[in-house]
């Protein structure tokens, strides 16, 4: 009986807790963290420092972004890949094998040198059918067919060389470490801590956007948000628009600049069917504590307000369908009235 009990928990002992890490190329690496298929983490570092991570908690995906010392994190759309049905073990590469070198090791890996051809090409491996190892790159795999978009799927098939072995090394991609330590479950968690440095470095990004719509990235000519506000609020007067980046008018970021000589209101439209919510609950999501929030109804529209005394600014998000105006000034302000007339609700209804 209690040989039974143990071939029956022998998969779950294989598949869980187990960190795998290949080099990609000469400055990429991918770590691999694995505790079971609901807590699994991608760590993608360039000379030697993170740049993106991927990550599936339980039920949910998650994107971070680097860039600084600033992590931007997305959740994934459940729609966005299809995993493949096919088992890894199943995928059969197209190459010919012209000649192979066993009872080789490689990284204290038992494994075998190739020379393939595939698409007329040469090419030398080292590959391994190492149990332990292969069970492990198959689950890496599967992962990645869950988190990559479809048109991608195809990436997760490189370290898998068919026949039931994996690969080792490739010319720049190569094996780096396996083990089966024991993983904390914490690490599996999206972190909610924004440092003092942090906001330091996100106050002066926002700092250059009351200088130059964009942030003072490049610019490309405006395309809808002029049509949507008006030319004068008050004594308030827009003095300068752009598209922020250069792709169709149906979507993406447009700026606008207002002023009165003496100050600087900002005005952010993201459109696109993917656009879910403004920079208030974007912040939150990034773990930064933002209270109080004025949550009212600006024309029907949901609509957030809010003071950041980090940056010394006030926000307000007015959240349409598939369009996010955010609208920003320095100081503790009320931008409610503004916005109200700023915006030309007429024209955004019948958009």
């Amino acid at each position: 009986m209690r040989l039974y009990t143990l071939l029956l928990t022998l998969p779950v002992l294989l598949f869980a807790d187990f960190t795998l890490l290949y080099k990609l190329d000469n400055n990429f690496t991918q770590e691999l963290n694995y505790k079971d298929a609901k807590h699994v983490l991608f760590t993608f570092k360039e000379q030697n420092k993170t740049f993106e991570k991927l990550l599936i908690e339980n039920s949910n995906k998650y994107l971070s972004l680097y860039e600084g010392t600033i992590e931007t994190i997305y959740q994934i759309d459940d729609n966005i890949s299809t995993p493949i049905s096919k088992d890894a073990q199943a995928y059969h590469p197209n190459f010919k094998i012209i000649n192979k070198e066993s009872n080789l090791s490689y990284r204290g890996i038992a494994a075998e040198k190739w020379l393939i051809e595939e698409n007329g090409i040469k090419h030398e491996l080292i590959v391994s059918k190492e149990k332990a190892l292969t069970e492990a790159v198959y689950k890496m795999i599967e992962a990645l067919q869950k988190l990559l978009p479809n048109e991608k799927q195809k990436d997760a098939h490189i370290f898998n060389v068919g026949d039931g072995y994996i690969l080792l090394k490739k010319e720049s991609l190569e094996f780096l470490g396996f083990n089966q330590n024991k993983l904390n479950l914490s690490l599996f968690t999206i972190e909610k801590k924004f440092t003092k440095s942090e906001q330091e470095e996100f106050s002066k990004e926002i700092a250059k956007c009351f200088h130059s719509p964009c942030c003072g990235e490049k610019l490309y000519p405006s395309t809808i948000i002029e049509q949507w506000l008006h030319k004068r609020v008050d004594r308030w007067v827009l003095i300068q628009s752009a598209k922020c980046e250069n792709i169709n008018a149906s979507s993406g970021l447009e700026s606008a600049l207002y002023s009165d000589k003496n100050s600087t209101i900002i005005i952010e439209m993201t459109t696109g069917s993917n656009n879910l919510y403004g920079k208030i609950e974007s912040l939150q999501e990034q773990g930064v504590e933002i209270k109080p929030i004025a949550k009212v109804k600006l024309n029907g529209f949901k609509t957030l307000a809010a003071y950041l005394p980090f940056i010394d600014s006030t926000i307000v998000d007015i959240i349409l369908p598939n369009t996010t105006f955010s609208i920003y000034q320095k100081g503790r302000k009320n931008l409610i009235p503004f916005a109200k007339k700023a915006i030309n609700f007429k024209r955004v209804s019948s958009f």
